[in-house]
């Protein structure tokens, strides 16, 4: 299951990098080659139209960034099976407090 998880999140770097950074280009370039002086900008923007493929951008980036965080990093919000049998061991009341308190020591040392 680890393995499988690591190759998933492998390929979502891969196909993010693949697809957003020439996306992210094309918006940054968009007022460089010119969309910017078309029939739809012709004063009905004003002056600030070249802010536009930047905050496009910037919602892209911190979109795409807050999914990678997300699905990367935050999943199960990184708990080790080994600590969660315990506790849930614990819970039954197979384990004392002593008992509970001791192997949690050991297994948060060993990460």
């Amino acid at each position: 299951m680890a393995t499988d998880d690591a190759v998933l999140r492998a390929i979502l770097l891969i196909v993010a990098a693949f697809l957003l950074i020439p996306l992210v280009m094309m918006v940054v370039m968009m007022p460089v080659m010119g969309a910017g002086h078309g029939w739809m900008w012709d004063g009905a923007v004003g002056g600030w139209w070249w802010l536009l493929p930047w905050l496009v951008t910037l919602a892209i980036l911190v979109g795409v960034g807050y999914l990678l965080y997300a699905t990367l990093w935050g999943g199960d919000g990184g708990t080790d099976p080994a600590l969660e049998e315990l506790r849930t061991a614990y819970a039954r009341g197979d384990l004392t407090d002593e008992e509970f308190e001791k192997r949690r020591e050991r297994l948060e040392r060993g990460r």
